[in-house]
């Protein structure tokens, strides 16, 4: 698993890769759209409707790993955005 750490907007995040699976862990979901909006923008091919991959929401599992809270906040959030990558 590929794991990357930066700050969106100001937000601790996470970004999260095995295979064609993509998470976002952030303190928010409405965060966590916004990059994969930009992510799946840029993988867009002119030809394609739709980016190569679908926002899925909060999960409670990433990969066979149970996702329980985080130490990022209290309420933090871990958005599945991609269960295949075309």
């Amino acid at each position: 698993m590929s794991v990357c750490s930066a700050t969106f907007e100001g937000a601790k995040t996470l970004l999260l890769r095995q295979v064609d699976d993509f998470a976002v862990v952030c303190p928010a979901e409405d965060i966590a759209k916004r990059p994969h909006a930009q992510i799946g923008k840029a993988l867009q091919l002119p030809s394609e409707d739709a980016p190569p991959f679908k926002h899925l929401g909060l999960v409670s599992n990433f990969n066979g790993l149970d996702v329980v809270g985080s130490a990022l906040t209290p309420s933090s959030s871990l958005v599945r955005s991609a269960s295949t990558v075309s």
